[in-house]
């Protein structure tokens, strides 16, 4: 059965590969002419690719902050008001991508130092002869 639908597939690609020279031009020219048209697109749309843009970023936004609870929920830490969609926070797309580097590495530090070692507790008890 794979043979067959694998025969199938083959005998289809088959009949869309040109046989002649002046037919590869024309699929050569096809694609090259689709492949301008794709590049150019926002050039010759330019309100419709700003509205995408900012589609994405909302898009982009709620993801972030989606994921961040998850995160949250995931390791236990408290609930905290994130604001964001009523305004009182900016959205993640208006934060430098460095102080949102910045702000997750001071989230996840404890607030106070758990180590309870001393400089005592830290140094070897007993070393084997001979060490110096």
């Amino acid at each position: 059965m794979l043979i067959l639908r694998l025969g199938i597939v083959l005998l289809i690609i088959a009949m869309f590969l040109p046989s002649s020279a002046e037919e590869k031009q024309q699929v050569y020219r096809g694609v090259s002419n689709a492949v301008d048209n794709v590049q150019t697109f926002c050039v010759r749309n330019a309100a419709f690719c700003d509205s995408v843009g900012t589609v994405a970023s909302a898009l982009a936004d709620r993801a972030y902050y989606g994921a961040q609870m998850v995160y949250d929920a995931a390791i236990g830490a408290p609930q905290q008001d994130r604001g964001g969609w009523n305004g009182e926070r900016p959205y993640p797309s208006q934060i430098e991508r460095s102080s949102r580097r910045d702000e997750g590495r001071a989230r996840t530090q404890p607030a106070r130092s758990t180590d309870t070692l001393r400089r005592e507790d830290l140094a070897p008890a007993w070393r084997g002869p001979g060490a110096s």
